[in-house]
C-alpha cells in the first residue's frame, strides 16, 4: 500500500509539473508584460486559493472534493478570462493556453489513477 502511495505522489507530481511551469511564468508577466489591477489581483488570489485545495484533493485522492474545487476555480478562472484576458498580450495569451492544458492533463491523469490501479490489481 505504501509503494501505491508512492507511486501516486511520484505521477501526480510529474503532472503537476508543466502546469507549475507554465503558472510561474503567468505569474512573472504580470509584473513585466502588463499592470495588473488590483481587482485581478483580488481574483487571482481566490484562484490560487481554490487551485491549492483541489491539488490537495488531488494528492489525497480525495477525488469528490477535487472535483468542487475544480468547479470553484473553473467559475473563478471564467471571470478572470471574461474580466481581464480579452485583450492581453498574445504572449500572455499563449502561455495561458498551455497552462489551461496542462492543468487539463493533471486533471485527466488524477482521474484515471484510479482506473489504472483497478485494472492492475
Amino acid at each position: 500500500m505504501l509503494e501505491q502511495g508512492i507511486a501516486r505522489f511520484v505521477v501526480l507530481a510529474a503532472a503537476l509539473a508543466p502546469f507549475l511551469w507554465f503558472a510561474y511564468k503567468d505569474n512573472a508577466m504580470h509584473f513585466r508584460a502588463r499592470k495588473v489591477s488590483i481587482g485581478e489581483h483580488i481574483l487571482h488570489l481566490g484562484l490560487g486559493l481554490s487551485l491549492a485545495a483541489m491539488i490537495s484533493m488531488a494528492f489525497q485522492g480525495r477525488l469528490d472534493t477535487m472535483v468542487l474545487w475544480l468547479a470553484v476555480f473553473c467559475v473563478a478562472g471564467a471571470a478572470d478570462e471574461f474580466g481581464y484576458h480579452r485583450d492581453i498580450p498574445e504572449q500572455e495569451h499563449d502561455v495561458h493556453a498551455k497552462e489551461h492544458f496542462a492543468l487539463l492533463l493533471f486533471v485527466a491523469i488524477t482521474l484515471l489513477l484510479p482506473q489504472l490501479g483497478s485494472a492492475t490489481g
